[in-house]
């Protein structure tokens, strides 16, 4: 063979052995996707990020950006405990829950803050959206300064918002979602200069809303200085939640909106705002149950003038057509700049509708013109009204084409209620100290002995939850084995 042949030969050998070894190099493949949970951190130093536990994104925004699929971020502490910023993005999409929380059992909670300057989270997208384990805090913005979401889903969970502010709707949150689920969460000293102080829920007649065990304390807003309900639903549930300390420049220094669906189970306490009371819903009729709740010590300011119309200082409810039942009204009042013949209602006002009020507790409320209830086709009783301030105790009328009854229930040392010739006065009160277990301490049990005991409505429908007959006051009747929401429980 000749030398050139060989090192033809050679060459092309070599070649091929090449293109061999090219072939079988596994080159880096920027489409894999990142480990899942995608981990990040406020701050950090390594140059390796790849959203492992070891090597995690700095800050979540870089999380999310480069999650994938990935449903989950986990937010893990940080030496020094830095912040996390809180301008981000958060895109959900359709069929997907995406849920951003902190380290769980981790000692300290991840912080998000704005600083007064910087406009919060903002959420969009047709998925759900779950946040647990978080304290975001002094965003601001003209909707939601902590958090603007228009999702499919959002749930807060454990979390906690802090001084949070919006020219608008919603100081800490602003939603509009299909559901909308908030529990065990704290809001404090948020402001919005619209609806809801901390919260701002909007929405439509088929959404759903559910706020359980969470803590609304010295927010405040034009109207509802806790929370605003705006949808139009009657699919919607506070409970177990304590509002104390919060403020509205109108209506609702607590809650405020279309109050669909049930109110159970809350302790409404020291809210104030003028001509609107604690808990003020205009669509009344869309509120099914104000069950079980300890309302006492709100206060209402009333100027006297008439186009603010009458407020109550507990509830306000126009129209009402739902049942309020098993609550304990205490010490509400209207304080007016007219003077104390200003009209106004030391605890409920149900302004038409056709509501039923039974088994409830009304002591030593006061109103200029009202203590305890003004309601208009109501069916009143069961209850007991002790003490109080105002011309009547309550004020019990007719509207055209309505009906209203009341009887079976107990008054002790009260201004005399006054009722329309039209309304059913039944034969069955009592006029007796009620014997409270201890009413000084808010224990409003009937002793043993009460003239509360067994002295209710005798029918079926109303028998206490132990079979025997109705008790009157709060603890009697269906509903009456409840435990009122103290002080202490928020």
């Amino acid at each position: 063979m000749a030398d050139d042949e060989v090192l033809e030969t050679h060459d092309s050998e070599s070649t091929s052995d090449v293109d061999d070894a090219v072939e079988s190099v596994e080159l880096p493949d920027d489409s894999t996707e990142p480990a899942c949970p995608v981990w990040a951190v406020a701050v950090g130093s390594e140059p390796l990020q790849d959203g492992t536990r070891d090597h995690p994104y700095y800050g979540l925004q870089a999380a999310l950006d480069q999650r994938g699929t990935c449903d989950h971020v986990v937010l893990a502490e940080s030496p020094g405990t830095p912040v996390f910023d809180i301008a981000v993005d958060i895109a959900v999409g359709a069929g997907e829950t995406l849920l951003i929380e902190g380290k769980a059992e981790a000692a300290t909670v991840p912080v998000f803050d704005g600083w007064g300057l910087v406009t919060g989270l903002r959420a969009w997208g047709e998925g759900v959206l779950v946040l647990r384990r978080l304290v975001v805090k002094n965003g601001a913005g003209p909707h939601g300064g902590c958090l603007e979401a228009t999702v499919g889903g959002l749930e807060l969970d454990d979390t906690r918002w802090e001084g949070c502010s919006a020219t608008g709707d919603g100081g800490a949150v602003a939603v509009t979602a299909g559901s909308l689920r908030v529990s065990g969460s704290v809001f404090l000293r948020n402001v919005a200069g619209g609806l809801g102080g901390a919260i701002a829920a909007d929405g439509t007649s088929r959404d759903t809303i559910a706020v359980e065990e969470c803590e609304f304390l010295a927010n405040r807003a034009l109207e509802g200085g806790g929370l605003a309900i705006l949808a139009p639903t009657t699919e919607s549930l506070v409970s177990g939640s304590t509002f104390v300390g919060n403020e509205a420049s109108r209506g609702g220094s607590a809650l405020t909106g279309r109050l669909g669906g049930r109110i159970v189970g809350n302790r409404f306490e020291a809210n104030e705002g003028p001509d609107g009371g604690a808990v003020a819903g205009d669509a009344g009729w869309h509120l099914a149950l104000f069950a079980r709740n300890v309302v006492v010590a709100n206060v209402t300011w009333h100027s006297g003038s008439p186009h603010e119309g009458t407020p109550g200082a507990a509830l306000r409810l126009s129209p009402a057509y739902g049942v309020v039942r098993n609550n304990l009204f205490m010490r509400n009042e209207i304080r007016s700049a007219a003077g104390p013949d200003a009209l106004g209602t030391g605890a409920v006002l149900l302004d038409g509708g056709s509501p039923s009020v039974l088994n409830n507790v009304f002591a030593e409320n006061a109103g200029g013109e009202v203590a305890h209830l003004m309601a208009a086709n109501a069916d009143v009783r069961n209850n007991v009204f002790v003490g109080g301030a105002g011309f009547v105790g309550y004020r019990l009328t007719v509207a055209p084409g309505g009906s209203a009854a009341v009887d079976y229930n107990l008054e002790w040392m009260m201004p005399e209620g006054r009722v329309d010739a039209d309304v059913a006065v039944g034969r069955h009160g009592v006029v007796a100290d009620p014997r409270f277990v201890d009413a000084p301490n808010d224990d409003y049990l009937p002793a043993g002995g009460s003239p509360c005991l067994d002295a209710g409505d005798p029918g079926e429908e109303f028998r206490d939850w132990n079979g025997s007959r109705n008790d009157i006051g709060a603890f009697g009747g269906p509903d009456g084995n409840w435990v009122p929401l103290g002080p202490e429980d928020g």
